[in-house]
């Protein structure tokens, strides 16, 4: 028995070294390869062995074949025989899948074995230290950046604040309308638009500091004031990380929006996991109401997808109120359903400002394509990939882009070529004959299945995947434009421009900190969560921490299915951003108060 085991540990110990040397590119000659080879078998060696476990090996299983889908083209390069290539992604596949399973479940056993200590002192005034923190770090970043950080997208909500373009919701309108409120305020008051941007930034640096202060303090509510380590280390996340001081001071909706997602999600825990004794229409319950109406309803103004986010949160949220009302008794039965109507009557105004409220401001909504990313980028890959059309599918596609421009515009990490592609030609034509289109759509994955994933793992995985190289938080200063505003440092010289070098491209050289670079580590984070909750058997099917889960879940779903323009990680910043809650939330099962 013991001698199968060796010979079985051996045996997965090679197959996981093969597979890493594959991956990161590494010669099967290299000097490392024995010492990885031991390292494995030490591990292998002291993992139990079990058959398939879940949610561990299902974990292991879903990053295995994320993997593979993302590098199988990588891992196959270098071979011209077909032999060769299925054998390289069948050890790479077998390989990554027993290391992963061994190292999640040791991972889960040392999670497992960590004991709760002795009661500590709460760490005092959370919330402010946070706050002093996050405001303290980012200043730097306002001084260097100011007055604000304006790309493209910037400059166009800014043009339509001051009167030269038309007001449209492309980018959303009630950002753009607080947007003009500080570029007026700076022209006609302060006669100076700098001015006024650099108020608006201010503004918006910190309010994302208090969000940041109000997320930690909200964890130290939901741990009872135990564990202040974990208070210690969200204010350092959310104060030193570079890319937060950076986006503080991006003149971006994305931003505000974060901070929108951190509140809701905070409000959302401390509803779930604090069982009300007060009065049904005492101070706290009718304050928690009104704010859940409003950021609500915030989530679904300020970025397209949070309106999309919303209704796919709306089941949960209602199912779980609905339970939570049937084990209240007397008055207390009263307040899921008022935290109910706060959530339908959120969606219901947002539907009515979308629609009757911007028609009658003859704002312009954006336009069909905007929405069509991945099935426009996966019906040009068919095309780019030489790929069989019949006429009639040929005649359909003619009559809104040229066809010929497709391959030379083409770029599968990034949807706006084609867009720009279907805006040149006729848009019209596709809104007119949307269901045609579907239908087309539908037929070419049917026979272009590989197609299809191939172009949807080119323009997302950056979100699910942490190995994508991308520049985070690179951007700087403010372009060219005809609104009045530039870039007028008041931190300036060749040192700080070299600090705030070194600063962000830490993540480029030191081992492990790029992984905090990466939207995709905060991705496998979630889902890491998920996958310890699931393991706690003692937990009741519908646990109230899946609520939580489900937020940034959410918006990953609409990014998947919608990916705006390519993987940016202002994109996911949300994720990002609230990463300290949900995956505790994930890890410690909180108990309500009493």
């Amino acid at each position: 028995m013991e001698c199968k085991k060796t010979i079985r540990n051996v045996i997965t110990a090679v197959l996981s070294t093969w597979a890493m040397l594959l991956l990161f590119h590494v010669s099967m000659r290299a000097f490392i390869a024995p010492f990885l080879f031991a390292a494995l078998y030490l591990l292998f060696s002291r993992t139990k062995e079990e058959r398939f476990v879940f949610p561990q090996d299902f974990l292991a299983l879903l990053y295995t074949l994320l993997t593979l889908m993302a590098e199988h083209k990588r891992l196959t390069e270098p071979f011209d025989s077909a032999l060769f290539r299925v054998m390289t992604l069948i050890i790479f596949t077998a390989g990554l899948f027993l290391l992963l399973s061994a190292a999640v479940r040791a991972v889960f056993a040392w999670i497992a074995k960590q004991k709760t200590k002795k009661e500590e002192e709460p760490l005092k005034h959370v919330f402010l230290i946070t706050f002093l923190a996050c405001m303290l770090c980012y200043l730097p970043y306002y001084l260097y950046e100011y007055p604000g950080i304006c790309s493209p997208d910037s400059i166009v909500q800014l043009e339509q604040a001051a009167g030269l373009r038309s007001y449209s919701n492309h980018h959303p309108i009630v950002h753009t309308y607080i947007l003009s409120l500080f570029y007026r305020f700076g022209e006609n008051t302060l006669n100076n638009v700098n001015m006024g941007l650099a108020f608006y930034t201010f503004v918006q640096m910190t309010f994302l500091s208090l969000c940041c202060a109000y997320l930690n303090r909200t964890i130290q509510v939901l741990l009872r004031g135990r564990k202040r380590i974990v208070n210690i280390l969200t204010m350092l996340f959310f104060a030193l990380l570079p890319f937060n001081g950076v986006f503080a001071v991006a003149v971006w909706k994305d931003i505000p929006f974060t901070g929108i997602v951190m509140l809701f999600m905070s409000l959302t825990a401390r509803i779930v996991y604090d069982d009300q004794t007060e009065e049904m229409f005492s101070k706290t319950n009718l304050l928690r109401i009104v704010s859940l109406f409003h950021l609500a309803t915030a989530l679904c103004v300020f970025r397209s997808n949070g309106f999309y986010m919303m209704l796919l949160l709306l089941p949960f949220f209602l199912v779980f109120l609905f339970l939570q009302r049937e084990k209240e008794e007397g008055a207390q039965k009263k307040l899921p359903l008022a935290y109910a109507c706060a959530l339908i009557l959120a969606v219901a105004c947002a539907v009515y400002f979308r629609g009757p409220v911007l028609q009658s401001q003859k704002v312009t909504q954006p336009d069909f394509v905007e929405s069509l990313c991945v099935p426009l980028q996966q019906v040009a890959r068919v095309i780019v990939n030489n790929g069989a059309l019949t006429e009639g599918e040929q005649e359909l596609i003619a009559n809104v882009i040229e066809t010929e421009h497709v391959k030379s515009v083409y770029a599968e990490d990034f949807a706006d070529n084609m867009k720009e592609l279907v805006r040149a030609g006729n848009q019209q034509y596709l809104v007119e004959h949307k269901a045609e289109f579907f239908r087309l759509w539908l037929r070419l994955g049917l026979r272009y299945p590989g197609t299809y994933l191939q172009a949807w793992i080119a323009l997302t995985k950056g979100y699910w995947y942490p190995d994508v190289a991308y520049h985070t938080a690179w951007i700087d200063g403010i372009i060219e434009n005809d609104v009045g505003v530039y870039h007028a440092p008041v931190l300036r010289g060749r040192i700080v421009v070299k600090i705030k070098e070194i600063v962000l491209k830490a993540g480029e050289f030191v081992p492990g900190l790029g992984l905090l670079f990466s939207m995709g580590t905060y991705t496998w984070l979630l889902l890491f969560a998920a996958a310890w909750k699931a393991n706690k058997k003692r937990l009741p099917v519908f646990d109230k921490g899946w609520l939580i889960l489900l937020i940034p879940a959410a918006l990953l779903v609409t990014l998947f299915l919608a990916t705006p323009t390519a993987t940016e990680f202002r994109y996911a910043y949300p994720v990002v951003m609230t990463m300290p809650l949900f995956f505790l939330t994930g890890l410690e099962g909180f108990e309500p108060s009493k």
